[in-house]
């Protein structure tokens, strides 16, 4: 035993040191029943329930030392914050729980990509009143999520999502609260992954030279990816030959002028044929053949973006 030779009989002292860790599933099902709780001390009290509320926050703290969440926990998690999301509006000493609650999701939550869809809408969909609180909570979750794994986020839900995120950043500058510069560093964490070049000028107006140095950080840091992402796209052969092709489509059509105009078919007019009424056989069945350029709203794309209001 170490340096000394064992002899028969010998005895050898070790010491065991164990570890306390509540499973996942327990662990969710207890957050669950404390938010139950305080909400029904509520209802009957109107105060807060301070023990409650320091379990409660000590359950949401374990998360992160908890074994991995499977997607039946961290659906009933997410479940369980948003049942219960307007017990912060009326007490702040749980506003930090809360967002604290949505980091802990966005850092534990399994697979993801399934809940892209659902916090996406929530955030776009609530920007009014208490219901502020749903989007804040799914931005600071998406900003967890997609800091540890981008790839999670569809294609199709970038869009949408810088939206939501440029227009949290606009709310807080134009009403301030506690957690404006919070909510928008995380908001400009994601315009960072996913922003282009339009959202430039929101992010140097509202963030980069905010006297919260985490904010201005933060915008720096999403303008050099957003430069970044756009010179490397830029820099794409496709990207290059698709400029060339366009400048070409362009000169091309100015030069033919008139001619290469679209020529629209109108449907027949529909008159009426009584003879006191007709005087001219040409109204009947006539076709407008338009030669001048279509007007703008023809060529104009219809916007997809979700209101965000």
């Amino acid at each position: 035993h170490g340096t000394r030779k064992l002899a028969d009989g010998d005895t050898i002292d070790i010491e065991v040191q164990a570890v306390k860790m509540r499973s996942a599933a327990k662990l969710v099902n207890e957050i669950n029943e404390l938010w139950q709780e305080l909400e029904t001390r509520y209802v009957e009290t109107f105060l807060c329930n301070a023990d409650l509320a320091a379990r409660l926050q000590e359950a949401v703290a374990a998360l992160d030392e908890a074994p991995d969440l499977d997607q039946a926990c961290s659906k009933q998690l997410l479940r369980a914050f948003w049942d219960h999301a307007l017990l912060p509006v009326g007490f702040s000493e749980l506003a930090d729980l809360w967002y604290v609650s949505a980091e802990s999701f966005g850092r534990r939550c399994s697979d993801p990509s399934s809940f892209m869809s659902e916090l996406v809408n929530v955030m776009n969909a609530t920007h009014q009143g208490p219901w502020r609180l749903y989007g804040h909570f799914a931005l600071v979750a998406l900003a967890e999520i997609l800091a540890r794994e981008k790839d999670a986020l569809d294609s199709s839900l970038s869009e949408p999502l810088v939206t939501c995120a440029s227009k949290i950043i606009e709310e807080e500058a134009a009403s301030p609260s506690a957690y404006s510069h919070y909510l928008q560093v995380r908001a400009c964490r994601l315009l960072g992954f996913f922003g282009t070049p339009e959202q430039e000028g929101l992010l140097r107006e509202f963030c980069l030279d905010s006297p919260v140095p985490a904010l201005a950080e933060e915008a720096e840091a999403a303008l050099l990816q957003i430069r970044s992402r756009h010179e490397e796209q830029q820099a794409r052969p496709g990207a290059r030959q698709a400029e060339s092709s366009g400048a070409a489509a362009t000169l091309l059509h100015a030069q033919q002028g008139q001619d290469a105009a679209p020529r629209v078919m109108v449907p027949p007019l529909e008159v009426d044929t009584s003879p006191e009424e007709v005087t001219d056989s040409k109204q009947v069945n006539s076709i407008v053949d338009v030669t001048s350029p279509a007007p703008a709203q023809a060529n104009s794309s219809t916007d997809t973006r979700p209101s965000s209001s």
